[in-house]
């Protein structure tokens, strides 16, 4: 009886190791692919990292010159963030919006989003927005030009 019990807790090992390796079998190649869906058309590939237990993969844009990164987690192939930069881009010397109007940019991109902190920051005198924000489970933050109202940076967590 002992012996089956052993044979039994045996073959459930080595079906949950065996899934479990399945689960875990996305490879760089796949990663990519995963990533090329959350950028847009044209976006040149530029490099994969692995990490322990996420894929980061990165894109040029060039006719906006921005840089995606997308991380995906190895053992689900789901995203868990995305970020966006637009390089080259440090901010404002002048302010012309107010913190309604960077929510209201904000929510033009994530309908129905809790705006949670609206911080006007400063950096070598280049003013920029930083705006944090929720949507059921997603976690975001932008940076915001202040005059302008351009998205320098986006930070969307899954």
């Amino acid at each position: 009886m002992r012996e089956k019990i052993m044979r039994g807790l045996l073959v459930i090992a080595a079906t949950v190791f065996v899934s479990a390796t399945a689960l875990a079998a996305l490879d760089e190649a796949g990663a990519r692919e995963i990533a090329r869906q959350w950028v847009p058309e044209g976006a040149v590939y530029l490099s994969t990292k692995d990490e322990i237990d996420e894929y980061e993969v990165e894109f040029l844009v060039h006719e906006t010159n921005s840089k995606y990164q997308i991380d995906i987690y190895k053992n689900t192939a789901m995203v868990a963030e995305v970020k966006t930069k637009l390089r080259g881009e440090r901010g404002s010397l002048t302010v012309k919006l107010n913190e309604s109007d960077v929510a209201a940019i904000v929510l033009s991109e994530f309908p129905g989003s809790q705006i949670g902190q609206v911080k006007l920051e400063s950096d070598d005198g280049y003013r920029k927005y930083e705006v944090k924000f929720a949507n059921g489970s997603i976690r975001g933050e932008m940076e915001i030009n202040p005059e302008t109202g351009v998205i320098l940076e986006r930070d969307i967590k899954y």
